[in-house]
């Protein structure tokens, strides 16, 4: 009976071990890296090294991963359907999808892993998670007929309840997405990159800390990134820790980018180029390079390159304070050039939020803008210093009102432009006489370094640095909260306040 007993409870260790073993096996206890290879892998694979990848997006779709795991799809490897990843991450570990074997390729025929969506409503969905990063993909959606649908490149969707936190989407390429650029229809439910909210957002169910950063966004016939909520509601201004930083958006259907619902958003280095290409007059009527809409707090707009917006029905300016937004925005240390409505709008009366305080423009480099410098359909607080705008024709500004405030900028015009009725002090004016309306200006040749060159990348602004001699050095007026650096991060001020985006130094 004693030896029947052991026998019995040895075999039943046995199973118990191997029951343990195999579990461990299916579902490691730690963080782990999974590999997906679509030319060698095969999904009955444990997908725990790169000879057992998995081969499939159905194998990556069907799993929950935990915080720490790491889904890595092999380089020049490609995959056309959805990928839609489960299970969340936490505050110390993230789950992450990148690549593996980048390097082992020779330098000329290197590829980041191909996600193909097809024509789908989105190639790449993060939704009802938290604690993920999405990075080092090459995303596209393709369609191969003519018919315009809604359709997404990257798109991240948040829980309908509670906070979504820290999603970060990084160093992916996003291109070719045959979405909907018209603006009555879908313009604006669709993006190369889609961060969303199911509905209407909340202090309660929201977004906390967005990273969207070093994307190469081009060739797509949709807005470029595009921050919302599915609801878009005026004052739904709940989203945290939001930075758009360090992409490219080259060649859009619509808006190049639209950061919107945040508190203290910031939105710098970014190139945007050539938005709106490839919509057309009909369809897509208005939109602009890079701006945002019931955003409230601090919004800060800063060293970006915003270049040859189109112009369609109207707008097509550069930057724009749109509808429902509060707060101060600033745009600071941009360098824009020929954008086909002008530099700026200002759209914030359209809807207004009882938190607006003003609009900043400062220490901005803008170069052959058309149409208009300052465009408005509103006649908020909107303070314009030390700017440099150089233009062969068009108007500076088309309003009539005293809430709009010109000091210490460079209007280098070859043709003298509409002032409107506004506040001006202490600008300079060439080759034009001084506004009668600015008691304290000039009018003489600021001496920049190559006046009127323009080009694509940021450090063509150098050419409007001011050369020494300049009479625009010590002729400007203190501005108080003056951000506290110029274009190029010297120190304000060097003596008395220069005119312009400089403040010279020896």
């Amino acid at each position: 009976m004693k030896t029947t007993l052991r026998i019995t409870c040895l075999a039943l260790l046995a199973i118990s071990t191997m029951v343990i073993y195999a579990f461990t096996l299916k579902d490691p206890p730690g963080p782990s890296n999974y590999y997906v290879d679509s030319l060698n892998g095969s999904d009955n694979n444990s997908g725990l090294s790169p000879s057992s990848a998995w081969k499939s997006l159905d194998k990556v779709n069907s799993m929950v991963f935990k915080p720490g795991d790491s889904i890595l799809f092999k380089a020049n490897c490609s995959w056309t359907g959805k990928l839609e990843p489960k299970g969340s991450g936490d505050e110390s570990k993230q789950v992450v999808i990148s690549m593996y074997g980048y390097n082992s390729f020779p330098r000329n025929i290197r590829n980041k892993p191909h996600i193909e969506g097809n024509g789908i409503y989105a190639t790449v969905v993060i939704k009802d998670v938290d604690f993920w990063t999405v990075s080092n993909l090459d995303v596209t959606n393709r369609n191969a007929t003519t018919d315009i649908q809604l359709r997404n490149g990257i798109l991240v969707m948040a829980k309908a309840q509670g906070i979504t936190r820290r999603i970060i989407v990084q160093d992916c390429e996003v291109h070719h997405v045959d979405g909907d650029f018209r603006r009555r229809v879908g313009m604006y439910k669709n993006a190369a990159i889609r961060v969303t909210y199911p509905g209407r957002s909340s202090a309660d169910n929201r977004y906390d800390e967005v990273l969207v950063q070093r994307n190469f966004v081009h060739d797509v016939n949709t807005i470029g990134i595009y921050v919302v909520s599915e609801a878009d509601g005026h004052l739904e201004t709940h989203y945290t820790n939001v930075k758009v930083a360090n992409n490219v958006v080259i060649g859009t259907g619509a808006d190049g980018g639209i950061i919107s619902h945040c508190i203290d958003p910031v939105i710098e280095h970014n190139q945007i180029l050539d938005a709106g290409a490839n919509g057309n007059y009909q369809s897509t009527n208005y939109i602009a390079g890079l701006w945002g809409d019931n955003n409230d707090g601090t919004i800060i707009f800063q060293y970006n390159e915003v270049a040859r917006t189109r112009k369609f029905i109207g707008d097509g300016q550069a930057f724009d304070t749109d509808w429902g937004t509060g707060g101060t925005s600033i745009f600071q240390y941009n360098y824009t050039h020929e954008n086909e409505g002008g530099f700026f709008l200002n759209c914030a009366d359209l809807r207004p939020s009882p938190n607006y305080m003003k609009t900043i423009l400062r220490y901005n480099i803008s170069v052959e803008d058309k149409q208009s410098v300052v465009w408005r359909n509103s006649e908020t607080l909107t303070e314009v210093y030390n700017n440099v705008f150089y233009k062969t024709a068009g108007s500076l500004d088309p309003g009539s009102s005293k809430t709009y405030k010109y000091w210490n900028n460079i209007f280098n015009f070859t043709l003298e432009p509409e002032y409107g009725d506004c506040e001006y002090s202490n600008n300079c004016y060439y080759p034009i006489p001084v506004n009668k309306n600015d008691p304290s200006g000039l009018s003489a040749k600021p001496l920049f370094v190559h006046p009127g060159f323009v080009g694509d990348g940021i450090k063509n602004a150098d050419y409007h640095k001011l050369k020494s001699g300049s009479p625009c050095i010590n002729k400007g007026k203190i501005i108080p909260e003056n951000g506290s650096k110029d274009f190029w991060g010297n120190t304000l001020y060097n003596g008395l306040p220069d005119i312009g985006a400089m403040e010279f130094v020896n």
